[in-house]
């Protein structure tokens, strides 16, 4: 897999407002980090006018019917020059992921070069550590591999892309390899069972290998968008 060391990263103004105002002026092949799943919504900003197709690869749709723009609602409020939008069925896994993925799959093929955006909330995984733990998957979520690989087949279509959705409260860790999704109850165990009143467990042979497993979702995410030649390859 590529290094990433040579990529170079820029930080946004941390001021929403600021913040927003320069995510409309990144446009045509910008890849956007942003934070945990509450702040979803700033995907919308990077949506410019020459996106045709959206898609947002998520546990949720995000397309609620409201009159403000929330996590929950930004893929119903993207610009009119949006033609369609590709977003989840509220069907029961794994037979949803499949169905997404080919929806997609159609929606890249008609598309035209250059004219998606792609958006990704890594609650979509199976016990990956979002902010919530009613966004934590028990299981049938989508992989890692599913997801890279939907991105890297893109290429040539995508206009750009954003990412995000670690929770922001993360203990200090070092990184391990595994390749597999940690238990679900592990990564509750450091997300903290937020809204339970629970203690989070913080011993490093469990927080070690949940916060390794985020690390590596970003990592064949870029590598997938930044080489998707090489990423399809290794295969």
């Amino acid at each position: 897999m590529p290094p990433l060391a040579e990529v170079e990263f820029r930080f946004l103004d941390e001021q929403k407002g600021e913040r927003m105002m320069q995510l409309r002026q990144l446009g045509e092949g910008s890849v956007y980090i942003w934070g945990d799943g509450r702040s979803h919504h700033e995907s919308l900003y990077l949506t410019d006018e020459g996106v045709r197709w959206k898609v947002n690869i998520d546990d949720h749709a995000d397309d609620q019917n409201t009159s403000g723009i929330t996590c929950a609602s930004h893929m119903r409020h993207v610009n009119g020059n949006v033609r369609s939008m590709v977003v989840d069925s509220f069907i029961d896994r794994p037979l949803r992921n499949q169905r997404f993925f080919q929806m997609m799959e159609r929606a890249i093929g008609m598309a035209d070069p250059n004219s998606v955006h792609v958006t990704v909330d890594f609650d979509c995984l199976t016990a990956f550590p979002a902010a919530m733990s009613t966004w934590i998957i028990r299981e049938g979520g989508m992989t890692m591999r599913q997801v890279a690989e939907a991105v890297a087949k893109t290429d040539g279509k995508l206009r750009m892309l954003d990412m995000g959705g670690l929770t922001e409260e993360i203990p200090d860790f070092e990184y391990v390899e595994n390749g597999k999704p940690p238990s679900f109850m592990s990564t509750m165990n450091v997300v903290g069972f937020q809204h339970g009143g629970f203690e989070a467990v913080l011993r490093p042979e469990i927080v070690n290998p949940v916060l390794s497993y985020a690390v590596d979702a970003y990592y064949n995410v870029l590598v997938a968008v930044l080489f998707p030649e090489t990423y399809l390859a290794r295969r």
